[in-house]
């Protein structure tokens, strides 16, 4: 059995720093005779909370621009049923906008997630600990646009990709109405 989180020892090959992983025959030997297995555990979970403040509000505003513009679009636009491929790109534009929106409201999140998890400008000095701070002293030292690099490649993905999502919502949505 290996443990869940495994016991990586690296006094094995100090040069060459190839990890072998720990066996253990209970998950007690885990934890209990190398506690620092347990302590490690809570290296996962750095910056998690950026990932966590972006994406919540960032599928609720995904869903809910979704839902308001296909609304008004829906007054202005033609009926549902007469044209399959208008309907399609009307939905598919949509889900673009809407995924667009929604990358712009994440993206200050995925760069303060960025500065914690990735190397700090000063070797041994840990200056991003948290997401909203790492977010202000981003904004104080490098100006709002610094919290918005990245930001064409994102659109450039997440934007077609809010739109699939979005249309295999609605064809779900739609086959579950029907069926029950």
């Amino acid at each position: 059995m290996v443990c869940t989180h495994p016991y990586i020892d690296f006094r094995h090959s100090p040069k060459n720093h190839q990890a072998t992983i720990y066996t253990a025959r209970k998950i007690d030997d885990c934890l209990i005779c190398h506690p620092r297995a347990f302590i490690q555990i809570f290296g996962f979970y750095k910056g998690i909370l950026p990932p966590i403040l972006a994406e919540t509000p960032k599928r609720a505003v995904k869903f809910s621009t979704f839902e308001q513009y296909k609304k008004l679009l829906g007054y202005v636009s033609l009926s549902p049923g007469l044209d399959p491929t208008l309907e399609f790109l009307r939905k598919f534009g949509i889900g673009f906008l809407s995924g667009t929106i929604g990358s712009i409201f994440n993206i200050p999140f995925d760069v303060a997630k960025s500065r914690i998890q990735g190397p700090q400008p000063v070797p041994g000095e840990i200056k991003y600990r948290k997401c909203l701070k790492t977010m202000v002293t981003v904004y104080q030292e490098e100006g709002i646009l610094a919290l918005y690099k990245g930001l064409l490649p994102k659109v450039m993905r997440l934007g077609p990709g809010g739109a699939v999502m979005l249309l295999v919502y609605e064809h779900t949505y739609a086959w579950l109405q029907k069926t029950w």
